[in-house]
């Protein structure tokens, strides 16, 4: 279940801690690829809050779930450390665009860099009343 929510690209709650307002979580729709050990991946512009966020404060959480939520669905929340992707980035942009086609718009502007999400705890909530924390190597483990 966690496994079937990790893998698949998709967009996901992008949560960091916002440089504007101390303490508060600041969250927004991020569309995510698997970089290349495994980790998620965002792109996000220079302008955007999540990138002066992170450039404060590495730590933040993305939130898988599947198109349509109920709470019967799994969620699988990631507690992460981002830093910005060193590295070759077409496999990525190829990546990110055959999974978000309209994703060459905004991607095209040149000022958008990748940032791996590099997990450290994994929550999921397998349905109402089921959740718990879950060994994140598991995630991108064989």
């Amino acid at each position: 279940m966690a496994l079937d929510l990790y893998r698949q690209p998709k967009e996901a709650l992008l949560s960091t801690h916002s440089a504007k307002f101390a303490g508060f979580p600041f969250g927004s729709l991020a569309p995510y690829v698997l970089g290349p050990q495994g980790q998620p991946v965002v792109f996000l512009s220079a302008l955007a809050q999540h990138t002066q966020n992170l450039r404060q404060n590495p730590l933040a959480s993305l939130t898988l779930f599947p198109p349509a939520v109920t709470p019967e669905q799994a969620r699988l929340t990631l507690l992460t450390e981002a830093r910005l992707f060193k590295g070759d980035t077409d496999p990525l942009l190829t990546a990110h665009q055959t999974h978000f086609p309209y994703s060459k718009v905004y991607l095209g502007f040149g000022d958008f860099s990748p940032w791996e999400l590099w997990v450290q705890q994994a929550y999921l909530v397998a349905g109402f009343g089921r959740a718990g924390w879950l060994d994140p190597a598991g995630l991108w483990s064989p």
